[in-house]
């Protein structure tokens, strides 16, 4: 990745507050490059998936940015944002009825602008999808349906891949599958936003670079963490909290 390319994948979130009356007060503030995986955590409430929201820029701020790059997100077009920019919520969508490997082949249309079904087949033998190629979305479990979701946003978006408790409903296995390929998009330059309560999980992984704790009414609602993660000790703050 060229200097240019770094520059047009970093994430800084300025001075941001989220628009929602229960979190009026905090700001949050954070800085990633290229690589970095952010754990964003917090109690229930606490504000986690408004701001993944914001950052996609599908909510906008109160006050404060979120910058790609030199852009703002907020002044890219949705096409834009589909090529720098992907996001899995922690319910899989399941009204689409399309095949599997329909929906890879979208979001490779989505983020580079036309489809390589070659890369498409190879993505999905590695992510451990090519199995249920031709089944509907529709027709698959909660956890099955999650796991094509991440493969759909690692392979669509070049720099950001935004997750909100992505592991919610997958086995043991599937929970290693979906991190160990997020650890791959960190080591191939996309930054990694993940938000999650599966403390363990997540740390065992060993990807993480960041950790960001969102704690409104406290202290300026928001500390961002560089450095190691450990499960206890992210437990222990959280657990300091008074609320």
């Amino acid at each position: 990745m060229n200097e240019r390319q770094d520059s047009l994948g970093n994430l800084a979130i300025k001075a941001l507050e989220l628009m929602h009356r229960d979190l009026e007060g905090m700001k949050i503030d954070a800085h990633l490059n290229p690589g970095d995986f952010m754990v964003v955590v917090g109690r229930n409430g606490a504000g986690k998936s408004t701001l993944l929201h914001t950052i996609m820029g599908l909510l906008s701020p109160l006050r404060g940015q979120v910058m790609l790059g030199p852009d703002d997100v907020f002044s890219l077009s949705p096409r834009e944002r589909a090529t720098r920019m992907s996001f899995v919520t922690s319910t899989p969508p399941r009204h689409a009825g399309i095949t599997v490997r329909e929906t890879i082949e979208l979001a490779l249309k989505a983020g580079r602008g036309e489809l390589d079904t070659s890369e498409a087949e190879a993505h999905m033998e590695a992510t451990g999808i090519s199995v249920w190629a031709d089944r509907r979305l529709d027709r698959l479990s909660d956890g099955m349906a999650q796991r094509v979701m991440v493969a759909r946003a690692a392979i669509q978006s070049k720099h950001i891949v935004v997750l909100d408790e992505p592991t919610a409903f997958l086995d043991v296995v599937g929970k290693e599958d979906v991190l160990e390929q997020l650890r791959q998009c960190k080591e191939n330059g996309q930054i990694i936003v993940l938000a999650t309560h599966d403390l363990e999980s997540v740390a065992a992984c060993g990807g993480v670079t960041h950790w960001l704790q969102l704690r409104p009414g406290i202290s300026g609602g928001s500390t961002f963490h560089q450095g190691g993660f450990e499960p206890e000790t992210v437990r222990a703050v959280l657990r300091s909290e008074k609320r």
